[in-house]
């Protein structure tokens, strides 16, 4: 039985949400086209507004009904109570190239120690992250969450931006700006300047 569809949501937090994603991508997809300085600079500038779009975003509580059935009701459709099927992030090939050209434009900049949680006792072993992979996996969930928005199925734009936040791709979106900060504040990286400039 197929699932159910999430009903349409419209909130400016959404709309903004939607705007900041397109930006993100923009950066990713127009990095051919710039130095490693210049592409890290733009993602570290795009990154924080992200992060707050998401925040601002409705929980995904507003996707669900706790409603009585009314008359007239298919009360055999299959309710929307688990996460949505998985979304079309594209064949692998596609994700491991632009991996790949993430990786070749970072360079040995691109591993970078990790803190998965920070309140788990001291250990010895070393953890590392990859900006390449973090940028690439926000890249991959924003831009499914960006093709159900570009069809108007506004719920399921939703639910694919908030709920892969909180489960993936907000970890990967903390990793990499604790990264960038780094290579900014003590490192070779100038800070990011105001969006447009030279």
């Amino acid at each position: 039985m197929p699932r159910k569809a999430l009903p349409p949501v419209q909130t400016p937090a959404l709309t903004t949400f939607s705007a900041t994603a397109e930006e993100y991508c923009g950066v990713i997809e127009a990095r051919e086209g710039l130095n490693r300085e210049q592409f890290l600079q733009r993602v570290h500038e795009v990154l924080p507004r992200l992060y707050a779009a998401a925040l601002a975003l409705p929980s995904t509580d507003a996707l669900f009904s706790d409603k009585e059935p009314t008359e007239g009701e298919d009360l055999n459709a299959e309710p929307v109570t688990d996460p949505v099927a998985p979304p079309d992030r594209g064949i692998p090939e596609q994700w491991r190239a632009l991996q790949s050209a993430l990786t070749s434009l970072i360079g040995d900049r691109n591993v970078y120690r990790e803190i998965y949680d920070p309140y788990e006792p001291l250990s010895e072993s070393e953890v590392t992250g990859s900006l390449a992979d973090d940028l690439a996996d926000i890249y991959r969930d924003i831009r499914a969450g960006l093709q159900k928005w570009a069809r108007g199925e506004t719920g399921e734009a939703l639910w694919e931006w908030r709920f892969n936040f909180q489960i993936h791709w907000g970890e990967h979106l903390t990793g990499a700006l604790r990264a960038l900060y780094s290579l900014s504040s003590s490192y070779e990286l100038d800070w990011p300047r105001k969006s447009g400039a030279a």
